[in-house]
């Protein structure tokens, strides 16, 4: 146990949940030969599905393990990163031939097993073999597969459910028009808690928004601004303190700006810490040798994206007051659309990849002033961040106002927005 002036972290045992059900497969490929007998081994060990390629659809719910045998001429990656978005934990396994490693494609197959999103599996070639020698060592194949599916999905799967839920300032401006929400969406979280590892973090909320409004009129100094903007976001995190103590006082763990130096480089934030605790922490400072720069206080979704990737999370939720993604802010009254320029048609946008956002929607938006804003949906900065980070691939938007569909999005159904990291490059 560490004790910094009344900041306690403490750990428990955790014990890894067993898989005592069976798991869900699903088998995509269009050789019939492969189809029969690597299908035969499975479904004596899991769920299985078969499809083939061109039914292949992204569902509501992605299933535990994909095995998708690669044919000449497809790219399955699009869905390959939708399905990791949706549910990181869903494995995703390629059978694919040595002559197909060695196309100009594999090494975007190569660049994603990196990023742990695939594992590539060899599979026999029946152009470079004999009926029966193929038949033969696709059967061998077929005998391995189950344990080497097990084992991948349980690397990769429920042992790693840790998610950054930021609540973004726009669920705090509901404050005086819908009290509620915040204690709902409170609530909803400590609920996940109990299935999932939280860590939240903070947006600006009303006060920020202010701060925004006097720097353009009053013209403050950028050190004025960050002050202003590291306090609100303090007084943000200690709010969601007050509120979450009122449900459940024994998870709540608050993490002031001046002990996160010391807790991040200790390593203090365990996995196990993590099943009996909700951190929350409002700013992340500058510790050189975990390669974190100095960030603007101002910046909120730059230090989400940079506590996603100290601790290795595939993904990152957003909060906020809308559906998801769409072309313009869909929360800009009808009579403003024209005035600010903005084209009067929107559209909900399911995935977006994040070297798009600049230029495919618009992030001009209203504050609770009614001033004009940008930068809206996610920083610049942020985006440039995630497109850097090693860790995160994805970055999901919910609506808080209904706290179903975080948790939802938390075990893996398709709900809201995705920015994804581009997999070609561009």
């Amino acid at each position: 146990m560490v004790n910094l002036r009344g900041f306690i972290l403490e750990t428990n045992n955790f014990r890894n949940p067993s898989l005592e059900e069976r798991l869900k497969v699903t088998f995509v490929s269009g050789d019939n030969s492969l189809t029969s007998i690597i299908g035969e081994s499975l479904k004596r060990k899991f769920q299985l599905n078969i499809l083939p390629q061109k039914r292949f659809r992204i569902p509501d719910r992605p299933s535990d393990i994909y095995l998708l045998d690669l044919q000449n001429g497809e790219n399955p990656l699009d869905k390959v990163y939708k399905i990791k978005a949706i549910r990181p934990e869903s494995a995703v396994v390629v059978l694919m031939t040595q002559s197909q490693g060695d196309q100009e494609i594999s090494g975007l197959f190569g660049r994603a097993k990196k990023q742990g999103l695939i594992d590539i599996q060899e599979k026999p070639d029946p152009s470079q073999l004999v009926e029966s020698r193929y038949t033969n060592d696709v059967t061998e194949l077929a005998s391995k597969l189950p344990k080497h599916l097990y084992g991948v999905y349980t690397a990769n799967g429920r042992l790693k459910n840790t998610y950054i839920v930021k609540i973004g300032g726009s669920i705090f401006d509901l404050y005086k028009a819908k009290p509620d929400i915040l204690h709902k969406l409170l609530a909803a979280i400590v609920e996940m808690h109990k299935h999932h590892k939280v860590v939240l973090t903070v947006g600006g909320g009303p006060a920020q928004s202010m701060a925004v409004d006097f720097k353009k009129v009053l013209g403050l100094s950028d050190t004025t601004y960050e002050e202003l903007s590291r306090g609100q976001l303090t007084n943000q995190a200690t709010i969601l303190s007050d509120l979450l103590r009122q449900i459940n006082p024994d998870i709540v763990a608050p993490i002031p700006l001046e002990y996160m130096e010391f807790v991040m480089t200790r390593g203090l934030i365990t996995g196990d810490y993590l099943e009996k605790k909700i951190p929350i922490i409002s700013l992340v400072p500058e510790i050189p040798e975990l390669g974190i720069p100095r960030m603007p206080s101002s910046a909120s979704d730059l230090h989400t994206v940079a506590l996603a990737e100290y601790f290795h999370c595939a993904k990152v939720f957003f909060v906020k007051d809308t559906d998801g993604i769409y072309r313009r802010d869909p929360n800009i009254p009808n009579e403003f659309v024209r005035e600010m320029g903005l084209p009067k048609s929107n559209f909900f946008i399911r995935f977006i990849y994040a070297d798009q956002i600049t230029t495919s929607i618009s992030r001009i938006g209203l504050s609770p002033e009614r001033t004009v804003t940008d930068g809206h949906l996610i920083e610049t900065s942020a985006i440039d961040a995630f497109l850097k980070s090693k860790y995160p691939h994805t970055i999901q938007v919910v609506n808080g106002r209904n706290p179903n569909k975080l948790s939802e999005a938390m075990d893996g159904y398709k709900v809201g927005s995705y920015i994804l990291k581009p997999y070609l490059p561009r």
